[in-house]
């Protein structure tokens, strides 16, 4: 990793009212070079209700564009941007790469089963046929 390179910050955005928002969440919005917002539109209203206006480029980033999105702010953080990444509704985008991780590792878990399926019916084989060697 470079040493000029930027950093990524999670906020999440306030569940109910604009006002619960944290001063350090006002200056982020103010000061990042890139936000990524779950949902433009309410970055929008988040920022008209605070009386912010967003000091960097705002992007889009949710469920359908993520793969697309992930290695263009990670470019951006190379370049030494910091990146400010905004979930709706709390923190609950840091449960979505939950659910990502546990997803692979159920692919992963049924690979795993085969072989030990195929490792105990290669035992069961060599089992009959040692039988029938000794008899």
């Amino acid at each position: 990793m470079s040493p000029t390179a930027g950093r990524v910050v999670l906020a999440g955005a306030p569940l109910g009212r604009a006002e619960d928002a944290s001063a350090r969440l006002r200056a982020a919005l103010a000061d990042a070079p890139v936000i990524a917002a779950e949902d433009t539109r309410r970055l929008q209203r988040l920022c008209r209700d605070l009386d912010v206006t967003p000091g960097g480029r705002v992007v889009s980033f949710f469920e359908g564009n993520e793969s697309a999105r992930v290695p263009q702010l990670l470019e951006a953080r190379r370049a030494g941007e910091d990146v400010l990444v905004v979930t709706d509704a709390g923190m609950l985008l840091a449960m979505d790469g939950l659910t990502l991780v546990l997803s692979r590792t159920a692919i992963l878990d049924i690979f795993l089963e085969l072989f030990v399926l195929a490792a105990f019916a290669a035992l069961v084989v060599d089992r009959d046929r040692m039988r029938v060697r000794v008899a």
